[in-house]
């Protein structure tokens, strides 16, 4: 009685917290390394899995596995909104600073204050890689380093352009160019490289098992 409790408190709490991650059945199969139908029998009470399994279900999730089995209805997820927000808003502040700034030298009548604006962009996904590398997945932190690379070229294209007047200045973009792809190479492997680790490390504590 007391298993089929638990069986049914793990179907739920499962079910809860993979939609609180918006994933499907088959992307939290693919990420735990579990087919897709040995998750559905999970959701459905049929099957209740080996506790390392259920381990390693609410690591991935950032849970305990008392919270994952309980009886306590888990509570909707607000954590991740709460770090985009601050995700958000900390990136946002470069542009305030840049935004004070601008109307500082308006009052001393300096020319191209407005770069300011621009110089702010590479600042603001400097601070989002910081906090996509703290919270977020590999995808989101490749994301802020591809456009911290292009901003960055962006913002010496137009420092050049408005500066000196040089308009011969494409291989900037070359430049930035290879840079996006040595980041989806880092991207690449990284990911290959994490998948291969939860694999060894999901071998390693079935081995250990009686």
């Amino acid at each position: 009685m007391e298993e089929q409790i638990i069986k049914q408190n793990f179907a739920r709490n499962l079910h809860t917290y993979r939609k609180s991650r918006h994933l499907t059945q088959s992307q939290l199969a693919e990420k735990l390394n579990y087919s897709d139908k040995s998750i559905s029998k999970w959701e459905c009470g049929d099957v209740l899995p080996d506790i390392v399994t259920i381990s390693m279900i609410a690591e991935f999730f950032g849970i305990t596995i008392d919270q994952l089995i309980g009886s306590k209805i888990p509570k909707k997820e607000s954590a991740k909104d709460r770090h985009v927000l601050v995700t958000l808003m900390s990136s946002g502040l470069s542009f305030l600073v840049a935004g004070i700034a601008f109307v500082i030298l308006l009052g001393f009548d300096i020319p191209h204050a407005w770069m300011l604006f621009i110089y702010a962009l590479p600042v603001s996904f400097i601070v989002s890689i910081v906090f996509c590398a703290l919270w977020f997945s590999l995808k989101w932190t490749a994301t802020a380093v591809s456009c911290l690379v292009w901003a960055s070229g962006v913002c010496a294209y137009l420092s050049i352009l408005v500066y000196t007047n040089e308009s011969n200045l494409w291989f900037i973009f070359i430049v930035c160019f290879i840079f996006q792809v040595l980041v989806v190479l880092w991207f690449i492997w990284q990911h290959k490289h994490i998948k291969s680790k939860k694999e060894r490390e999901l071998a390693e504590q079935r081995n250990q098992l009686p």
